[in-house]
């Protein structure tokens, strides 16, 4: 594989890869599902337990579990 002739070529594609991420999540229920865990975290009053990485690593997996009962 090699790099783009020009300059501007390779700022575009550096644009899209930074980007795609950003795609991806708006495009699944993974940014709603943020923002619900987040909003019940802060009612319950429980900052420290479950930590965040217990958080993330479910509103990975919800949107596949609800997907699959749609699709």
């Amino acid at each position: 594989m090699s790099l783009p002739d020009s300059p501007l070529q390779l700022i575009g594609i550096l644009f899209l890869l930074s980007i795609l991420p950003l795609i991806i999540v708006m495009g699944t229920s993974f940014l709603k599902l943020a923002v619900v865990f987040s909003i019940l975290r802060n009612a319950l009053g429980i900052q420290q337990v479950p930590q965040i990485s217990h958080c993330m690593a479910s509103r990975l997996y919800f949107p596949y579990s609800l997907w699959g009962r749609r699709y």
